[in-house]
């Protein structure tokens, strides 16, 4: 099970809107954020974490895991706090089955909006060289294709969490 929002969608812990969290997602991607960083940074009130430990733990997510073109970083970085929603009797086994249900989840939600959840696939270049990277930028996809894979990142995370889904 996931712990989620209250009935008017904020969280109970911090009182935070949960449009507030998508919105701040959206506000530091790019300035300085990568796309994992952004989401980290995002929800971090959510989940207790300072802004420079969300900034930490998203920073090697960005390029599909360290520009390797593999899972989206905003896509991680959203598994990443999934696993942390994810609640459970004290036994690992159901809280990681839950988790993993989760990801199932998120992933499927995500690949029905852009067919995919890999960067090299979403973006339809290999950003693991400098050439790739060149191109990238040439084509504006990390202004204009990136902040739509973290506003549906953001926003499949928000709904997640209110839904409160079971194992």
């Amino acid at each position: 099970m996931l712990m989620g929002l209250d009935a008017r969608n904020r969280d109970p812990a911090t009182g935070e809107s949960a449009m507030s969290y998508e919105e701040k997602a959206l506000e530091v991607f790019g300035k300085p954020c990568n796309c994992g960083q952004a989401i980290m940074v995002g929800f971090a009130p959510r989940f207790g974490l300072e802004p420079e430990l969300a900034r930490g733990l998203g920073r090697s997510l960005g390029g599909g895991l360290g520009r390797l073109g593999l899972v989206c970083g905003a896509v991680s970085a959203a598994i990443i706090l999934l696993g942390l929603a994810c609640e459970a009797p004290a036994e690992e086994r159901p809280r990681n089955d839950a988790a993993y249900q989760a990801v199932r989840e998120f992933a499927a939600r995500f690949q029905a909006l852009h067919g995919a959840i890999d960067c090299r696939a979403l973006l339809g270049i290999d950003v693991g060289s400098e050439a790739g990277q060149a191109e990238a930028r040439a084509q504006g996809l990390f202004l204009n294709r990136c902040p739509l894979f973290v506003r549906d990142a953001a926003r499949i995370l928000t709904e997640m969490l209110a839904e409160k889904p079971t194992a």
